[in-house]
């Protein structure tokens, strides 16, 4: 999908086909560890598996209904995270990049340029750890590279020269 920053607001959501498979493989798995419960020697293991991948469930369920978007406009960067809508005006952020939280996931993050009022002790803190100081997460309609080529040519077209 082409996304137009000349007819704001861009807007990106989360895929609903992603969580459908997430809900998927997560009912899969509760099942066997369901059916686990049934043999006596690994009946623990079966209600702790059932269990974690039921939560999965539920989160798969409640992300298909309120999926996440991404929201680009002049105005800045809104975020809504499922919970909270957060706002971010471009000069908020220094870079856009892509980073790995996984073996095979890539999402896109950002560090916060020095005069953002955003930078705190915690951001500090994170980017010490792992390189970025926030992220978008995953599971776009649009992969991570594109996304952030889209963050950066926005910030570059909006932000302060």
């Amino acid at each position: 999908m082409k996304y137009d920053l000349d007819r704001s607001p861009v807007v990106i959501r989360s895929s609903r086909v992603k969580m459908l498979l997430a809900f998927i493989a997560c009912s899969v798995f509760a099942a066997i560890g369901a059916d686990m419960t049934s043999n006596e020697s690994m009946s623990r293991a079966g209600y702790v598996i059932a269990g974690i991948f039921g939560l999965g469930m539920l989160f798969a369920v409640f992300a298909f209904v309120r999926p996440a978007w991404l929201e680009l406009s002049p105005k800045g960067l809104r975020f809504f995270t499922r919970r909270k809508i957060e706002c971010y005006s471009w000069d908020d952020f220094h870079v856009f990049r892509i980073y790995a939280p996984g073996t095979f996931s890539r999402h896109v993050g950002y560090i916060l340029a020095p005069q953002s009022l955003r930078n705190t002790k915690a951001t500090a803190i994170v980017r010490r750890m792992f390189g970025i100081d926030g992220g978008f997460g995953g599971g776009w309609t649009i992969g991570a590279r594109d996304l952030a080529n889209l963050l950066i040519r926005a910030k570059e077209k909006w932000g302060a020269a």
